[in-house]
């Protein structure tokens, strides 16, 4: 009974947090991009976001992700 009323008690305390994803190097963006068949052929930071060009199944895509690898946009560039 006292373990559960203190994981209860840890549970209310835990609601309240929030937790942030942790920068990651652009390094680790483009590495993300590639394991999913991109071959990034261009890279940046702009306004505190990563930009790539990167290429695959014969198309040019333009990707933005933010400093945790999330990605914020994706669209073909014609």
């Amino acid at each position: 009974m006292r373990s559960c009323l203190l994981g209860l008690i840890g549970l209310g305390f835990g609601a309240g947090l929030v937790v942030h994803a942790q920068d990651q190097p652009l390094a680790a963006c483009a590495s993300r991009l590639e394991s999913q068949g991109f071959q990034v052929i261009d890279r940046d930071v702009d306004d505190g976001l990563y930009e790539f060009e990167a290429l695959q199944a014969g198309q040019k895509w333009e990707i933005t992700m933010d400093r945790s690898c999330k990605l914020i946009h994706k669209s073909i560039d014609d």
